[in-house]
């Protein structure tokens, strides 16, 4: 099979310490190329998984009630954390 040339940027010092990886690994960084190349035709995609960052379910339901909270005007407001501590102690 015939050899072609793949050129790609990088971030110097990802390079670099890609290099001190790979070396310590035994290959190179064609080699990782290489391997990372061969897992997308296996995986017929990308090998790994690319997703953006979600909230578990319960993050946007705290989230609506904490501006549930904030808006209503029969709120408890406490000056300070003791304060606030004294009466769930209280309240034990």
């Amino acid at each position: 099979m015939a050899n072609a040339v793949l050129q790609i940027r990088t971030d110097a010092d990802v390079k670099a310490k890609c290099d001190e990886l790979f070396k310590d690994l035994g290959i190179t960084i064609s080699d990782a190329v290489n391997m990372f190349l061969r897992q997308c035709l296996i995986h017929e995609g990308l090998p790994m998984e690319i997703k953006r960052q979600r909230p578990n379910t319960a993050t946007p339901q705290a989230l609506a009630e904490a501006k549930q909270l904030e808006q209503d005007p029969n709120k408890k407001v406490y000056s300070n954390f003791q304060e606030l501590l004294s009466e769930v102690q209280s309240d034990a």
